[in-house]
């Protein structure tokens, strides 16, 4: 996410991580927290079990998409990345070949 700042800029960065990410993952630690004081024994997986036993299949559904959602964004960050430490000079210059000839990224 840091890595794109040069595409987005810092206004929408912020704007995602306090409108989207500091709630969503405050209320999912809070809830796991009050699901830990109220059952000691859901240590053993409190996020899946936070949700009721119809949800399980489809929390595992949407796990699977969000790690396969982090692990790209992990990949193009790392392109960006090595991307700009070629433009400061922290890398040899090497040819980076994109996808598509219209759009970077």
């Amino acid at each position: 996410m840091y890595a794109d700042m040069g595409h987005f800029g810092c206004l929408p960065i912020r704007l995602g991580w306090f409108a989207v990410v500091l709630p969503g993952l405050l209320f999912d630690y809070f809830g796991q927290g009050a699901l830990l004081l109220s059952d000691p024994r859901a240590i053993e997986n409190p996020f899946y079990l936070l949700a009721p036993r119809w949800a399980h299949y489809p929390m595992v559904v949407f796990a699977t998409g969000a790690t396969i959602i982090a692990s790209q964004a992990i990949i193009s960050g790392a392109y960006s990345l090595t991307q700009q430490a070629i433009q400061l000079g922290f890398l040899p210059r090497m040819r980076v070949l994109h996808t598509a000839n219209q759009v970077k990224g």
